[in-house]
């Protein structure tokens, strides 16, 4: 039989293993396409300046706002194991 940590082990990397996939799946299926529906009606242009400011700007802003998320659940809740079901629901993944 398995001993109980190389079980926990096992089942953490696998859900870490399904949360990349839902995530990235979410993200080219979802996001990606709604994000470049804002740039049809501009010109080539104001398409190129406005990407270049939105993937900087923006993705360095969520990237930074979900750290500052999670480092506020650990502080408030404690441990990981703790932070991980309201992170769960945060992030929806």
């Amino acid at each position: 039989s398995m001993p109980a940590s190389l079980a926990v082990g096992t089942a953490a990397v696998l859900l870490g293993a399904v949360t990349q996939v839902f995530a990235r799946s979410s993200k080219f299926s979802l996001f990606d396409p709604a994000k470049e529906m804002v740039y049809i009606d501009m010109t080539k242009d104001e398409k190129s300046q406005g990407k270049a400011a939105v993937d900087l700007v923006g993705s360095q802003i969520g990237k930074s706002g979900a750290s500052w998320i999670a480092q506020a659940l650990l502080l408030t809740l404690g441990s990981i194991p703790a932070a991980l079901p309201v992170m769960f629901v945060i992030y929806g993944v």
